[in-house]
């Protein structure tokens, strides 16, 4: 089994569950308390980020290999500017930058989980098909 097989799947649902807490905790807390939150979250999203990057570049098939490392790259593309707006725009606005920066977090997660359950599914199907295929006897 690949690294990305083992591995991959951890790291979207952190990305995911990273991000869902965001979303809600920029309307729960304060603007101070979220753009403190957003940096805080944001600088763990790096770190899976690149390990998913880091897990797509050992992977076995060329093409899963770039969707995993370019999926990884860009969260931790989302995730860097995360961390500069929490720190440079004023409380008020770094909370709607984080909040459109966590939505894109989840938009990334659930689209790459979908798209390997797809892939996943149709190799099963395709394992299943093959062995219901009757035997021809000469």
């Amino acid at each position: 089994m690949s690294e990305i097989r083992k591995r991959y799947p951890f790291l979207a649902m952190g990305t995911l569950l990273g991000g869902g807490f965001l979303v809600v905790a920029m309307f729960a807390f304060s603007a101070a308390a979220a753009a403190w939150l957003g940096f805080a979250v944001s600088i763990a999203l790096v770190l899976f980020g690149l390990a998913m990057a880091l897990s797509g570049a050992r992977g076995v098939g060329i093409g899963e290999r770039i969707v995993v490392a370019a999926l990884g790259l860009v969260m931790c593309v989302i995730a860097s500017w995360t961390i500069i707006a929490s720190l440079v725009f004023a409380p008020p606005t770094a909370r709607w930058l984080i909040f459109a920066s966590a939505c894109a977090y989840v938009a990334l997660s659930m689209a790459s989980l979908v798209i390997r359950e797809v892939n996943t599914e149709r190799v099963v199907h395709h394992l299943e098909v093959l062995q219901q295929e009757p035997v021809a006897t000469h």
